[in-house]
């Protein structure tokens, strides 16, 4: 794709945006109309289909590889089978459609959005196209990583927002880190809650998986106007807590060897492994001294046969 035939593609999608239908736009740039038709149309369909939210299987991965300040709250959570609906089927059937006409039509669409940002004309052609792939990805454990790619993704464009001290408005799924006053701090990022945020009914604490709703500010901070509590299968316990009760149970040594009164049997711990070496010590001592007694009467056993030999010598010699 020219930068010519880009930039024409951005202003049609502004233009669209404000209401403008796409042979208005085609006549802007009659030179690039076969290029641009399939394009807009495209454009124009993606936007009619639903955006995807990341299932809490893949939040709970993207929270522990993502913050890593937060390692700590990781946890496994079992997959559920549930069956196609009719609606979800529909809905597939029509991304695959969309996929194919925009192979169909070129990738040159899919690539000058890819790093398009919230407030972008090309974003709305982004998030539909990480639909598409998420639609037509069947295998779970490719469909999670998709998912965690997804998630990853929002936490990055408001990243690049900060830095380039953007205003738009976000949508983005995570973890509640900590929460101070006005200051919510989720998945790695500060959220302003002001008195028009709209909060849920149920209190949100810290562990809570919520999606935050808001604009982004040159603060390098998101102020939320709605803040929504996840489904509670989605909510994560802190693994701390698991942990110290399965290691209260593993790491402790059998009774015998360890006593809850260091006072007492600290004293009998010592003793008894010193008691052992000492009758071991006595036991190879013993068994040295045994085997010197036997080498001195054996000594002594030839001592008296030399002694004998020499008497009957001389009685020879008398003789």
């Amino acid at each position: 794709m020219s930068r010519e035939l880009h930039d024409a593609l951005e202003f049609c999608l502004q233009e669209i945006e404000r209401g403008a239908d796409v042979e208005t736009c085609l006549e802007r740039f009659p030179e690039f109309a076969t290029d641009l038709r399939p394009l807009l149309n495209a454009a124009l369909l993606a936007r009619s289909l639903p955006a995807l939210s990341p299932s809490p299987a893949v939040m709970q991965r993207g929270r522990a590889r993502l913050l890593q300040r937060a390692a700590e709250m990781r946890t496994r959570q079992e997959r559920r089978h549930r069956r196609i609906a009719w609606g979800a089927f529909r809905s597939a059937a029509v991304a695959f459609l969309v996929a194919v006409f925009l192979f169909v039509s070129g990738t040159g669409l899919v690539r000058a959005s890819s790093t398009a940002l919230p407030g972008d004309g090309l974003y709305p052609v982004k998030r539909t196209w990480e639909g598409l792939r998420l639609s037509l990805v069947f295998d779970p454990l490719r469909r999670e990583e998709v998912e965690f790619e997804i998630e990853n993704e929002r936490l990055e464009e408001i990243g690049e927002l900060f830095a380039k001290g953007r205003v738009e408005r976000v949508s983005f799924d995570g973890w509640l880190e900590s929460r101070q006053a006005d200051r919510w701090l989720v998945s790695g990022v500060t959220v302003v809650i002001t008195g028009e945020t709209r909060l849920p009914a149920e209190p949100v604490d810290p562990g809570a998986a919520v999606r935050i709703v808001g604009w982004t500010q040159p603060e390098k901070v998101v102020e939320a106007t709605d803040v929504i509590l996840l489904p509670p299968d989605a909510v994560v316990l802190p693994e701390t807590e698991e942990e110290e009760g399965h290691d209260e149970h593993e790491g402790l040594a059998p009774p015998s060897l360890v006593s809850e009164t260091p006072d007492d049997d600290d004293g009998g711990a010592e003793v008894s492994p010193t008691a052992t070496l000492e009758a071991g010590d006595d036991e190879d001592s013993g068994g040295q001294k045994a085997s010197d007694d036997s080498t001195s009467e054996s000594g002594s056993g030839n001592h008296e046969n030399h002694g004998g030999e020499d008497d009957s010598h001389s009685v020879e010699e008398d003789e």
